[in-house]
């Protein structure tokens, strides 16, 4: 089975990569074309993807947990449930909803009036714990 990974443009069935923002607060679509506007993942999104929110407290403990240890992560740490506190993944764009903030004070910390993409997302299909394993393992 195949499947296509944009970064150029975002577009529903087709894979993406999703990076945390930590400005926004949100995971985003990694897409090289800056001009278009920014693709937030919705929140009830990531459990199904095997990511959580990153917050302040959670983020400082990974920090301190990656300077205590440098270590090679293996196939079976990766294959197991923790798997929250990643900052990327690969996945299929299910839809795409374009939105536009209208409170002063909002999630994402943006202007009044900007406008962004909500996107929805579905794990990639296929075995994603190896090919992270891959990715992680040849930095």
């Amino acid at each position: 089975m195949n499947f296509i990974v944009s970064l150029g443009e975002i577009i529903e069935g087709v894979g993406a990569l999703i990076v945390w923002n930590e400005k926004m607060g949100a995971f985003v679509a990694h897409c090289s074309n800056h001009k278009l506007l920014p693709y937030i993942v919705k929140e009830n999104c990531l459990k199904r993807v095997g990511l959580e929110k990153i917050t302040g407290e959670s983020q400082l403990q990974q920090e301190s947990k990656d300077e205590l240890k440098e270590s090679i992560t293996t196939k079976s740490e990766l294959s197991s449930n923790n798997t929250s506190n990643r900052k990327w993944a690969f996945v299929l764009v299910e839809t795409i909803l374009l939105c536009q903030i209208r409170k002063t004070t909002n999630r994402y910390n943006l202007p009044i009036d900007t406008r962004f993409y909500c996107i929805s997302v579905l794990p990639m299909p296929g075995d994603s714990n190896e090919l992270l394993c891959d990715l992680t393992l040849n930095k």
